[in-house]
């Protein structure tokens, strides 16, 4: 027999409530993407959604080529510190 701690029933339901909210979120998230495409899509017509959609590619390879994310100095750096 398995002794449990005080609260750990309450502790996994708060997690699995946390995780359906999460995953709710996303599917809402993604359903209101679809709508978002459809009316963009009519409203523009097929050629200025192309140039809209390759606009935002073009924008987000730039994004991930110039991004300097912080956290890198911090991790090389710091464990040349600690040791």
């Amino acid at each position: 027999m398995v002794d449990r701690a005080p609260g750990a029933g309450a502790t996994v339901g708060r997690i699995y409530s946390n995780l359906a909210r999460l995953l709710g979120g996303k599917a809402a998230a993604g359903l209101i993407s679809l709508a978002y495409i459809a009316i963009a899509a009519r409203a523009l017509g097929t050629r200025d959604y192309g140039v809209l959609v390759l606009v935002h590619g073009y924008i987000l390879m730039v994004g991930g080529l110039i991004g300097f994310p912080g956290w890198h100095a911090v991790v090389r750096y710091g464990a040349h510190a600690r040791a």
